[in-house]
């Protein structure tokens, strides 16, 4: 893939290296599997990172962040602290 996530922890917001991709979907669950937030985006030729914010309302703890493009699916282990 692509889009890489730049840290594993966050407070409010995900910054994404975006690479070469120009299209994905991102999926964020909580520790039980269920879906708090879905991202399908397609950015503009160039752009090099991206931040995906509103998190603020969720408890702390353990995420799973689905990244996944045309070819590639990655499952991430996320942290939300304070």
């Amino acid at each position: 893939m692509k889009a890489k996530l730049k840290t594993r922890s966050f407070i409010d917001t995900l910054i994404f290296d975006l690479g070469e991709t120009s299209l994905f979907r991102a999926t964020l669950l909580d520790g039980e599997g269920k879906v708090c937030s879905t991202l399908t985006t397609e950015f503009a030729p160039g752009l090099k990172t991206f931040c995906w914010s509103g998190f603020n309302d969720l408890p702390y703890g353990e995420y799973t962040l689905e990244l996944t493009n045309e070819d590639h699916k990655e499952v991430l282990s996320l942290v939300k602290r304070i």
